[in-house]
């Protein structure tokens, strides 16, 4: 989410942690997308214990991508 600017965050040195306001992981957008990850994850484990395949983890993410983008 930083890689792709949706969640705002700062760096004091190289390789130094990430610095987030916790205003900013409060935000409905980074709500959402952590909700669809976390689901999509569930989802993912889920099938692969039934040996579906992945697909619908990645479309979901591709979708939360559009919708948060």
């Amino acid at each position: 989410m930083i890689r792709k600017e949706l969640l705002p965050a700062r760096q004091v040195a190289k390789h130094a942690p990430w610095t987030i306001e916790r205003e900013d992981l409060e935000r409905p957008e980074i709500r959402n997308y952590v909700q669809v990850a976390y689901d999509s994850a569930y989802e993912l484990l889920k099938a692969g214990r039934k040996g579906i395949s992945s697909r619908a983890f990645w479309k979901n993410l591709r979708e939360l991508q559009f919708q948060t983008g």
